[in-house]
């Protein structure tokens, strides 16, 4: 979605064309709370994961969906993915053990020696996981069935191609190249110990990150989770038609129904209450204030909204400040 100036106020959303900063690689280490978990900021703004249908995103080599960057794209090839997916990415990303440099033969999941032997010394992360481990970070269930989603949501992942491709053809220095999100190898068994090792190229890409309340999140329904993640990259104070909004987080019913689904609706003899996404989002902190306008005929559904500003720390071996991205 490109970059606009929203409204008369001129907040200035973050989008995929923006630059992306570089920020210390420690920065996808474990968080060391819940409420001060990391997310990476090219995932919170490219539309990987959808807040529909994701077997209306599954594409091939030849189909790719394409996301403009800048001054180049990102292509995806593999299985659609969902919430449910990108819930499973953070529980992993949050895991991750160990920090590992060295050759990349050598590495936890050997990797292939490269052409020039000054750049074969290499940087990953792995760790290892189980479904239950993961099922028991994000409060899912513990059944069988429970560790089956996540075992499938894994291999999901792991297929994913991210192909990344400069528009600048007159650039002699101009690259292109293909990575995946991460390999992992373990035991068949459900609840078996599973190594995963984050790509070199994963581990650059997600050097930026945005602070994320998985204590929020987790209280969210699919489409309220996927608009969380999308703030959480933006201004404080922002505006956005909801049909931009639905492009933004793939939720392919588009704007009206994705109104309903944030409004949610009140409990009848007929039917369950759906708790009002903003409202859950303001009341746990994550928001000031909300306002949404228009009909949705003439005057298209905008949403006004003051975020409550976060603070962005880091614990670890040091002490490291991280300032706002």
């Amino acid at each position: 979605m490109p970059n606009k100036n929203n409204g008369e106020q001129g907040y200035e959303q973050l989008s995929m064309l923006d630059d992306l900063q570089p920020a210390p690689i420690e920065s996808i280490l474990p968080a060391t709370t819940q409420s001060d978990s990391k997310y990476p900021t090219l995932l919170s703004i490219v539309p990987l994961f959808a807040a529909g249908d994701r077997e209306n995103y599954t594409t091939d080599q030849n189909k790719g969906l394409v996301y403009p960057i800048k001054n180049g794209r990102i292509r995806r090839i593999g299985p659609g993915l969902d919430v449910y997916d990108e819930d499973t990415l953070i529980a992993i990303l949050q895991l991750m053990e160990k920090k590992v440099v060295g050759p990349r033969q050598a590495m936890p999941v050997a990797l292939p020696a490269l052409d020039n032997e000054e750049i074969n010394q290499t940087t990953v992360y792995k760790g290892t996981v189980t479904a239950p481990r993961i099922n028991s970070f994000l409060g899912r269930g513990d059944g069988g069935a429970d560790h089956e989603r996540t075992r499938d949501s894994i291999r999901r992942l792991a297929n994913q191609r991210l192909w990344f491709e400069s528009l600048d053809s007159a650039d002699a220095e101009a690259m292109e190249g293909v990575t995946d999100f991460f390999q992992y190898m373990g035991k068949s068994d459900l609840r078996g110990e599973l190594l995963i090792q984050i790509s070199p190229q994963m581990v650059n890409l997600l050097q930026q990150y945005q602070i994320i309340d998985m204590t929020v999140r987790v209280k969210l329904n699919d489409a309220g989770k996927a608009v969380h993640r999308f703030l959480t990259a933006q201004p404080d104070k922002f505006d956005i038609s909801l049909d931009d909004l639905a492009e933004a987080i793939c939720y392919d019913q588009g704007g009206s129904a994705l109104k309903r689904a944030l409004i949610g609706r009140k409990e009848t003899a007929k039917t369950k209450a759906r708790p009002n996404q903003l409202d859950l989002m303001r009341s746990l902190g994550f928001l000031r204030s909300w306002e949404l306008v228009g009909t949705g005929r003439k005057v298209p559904f905008r949403l006004f909204l003051e975020k409550n500003p976060i603070t962005k720390s880091l614990q670890s071996n040091e002490s490291l400040a991280i300032e706002d991205a």
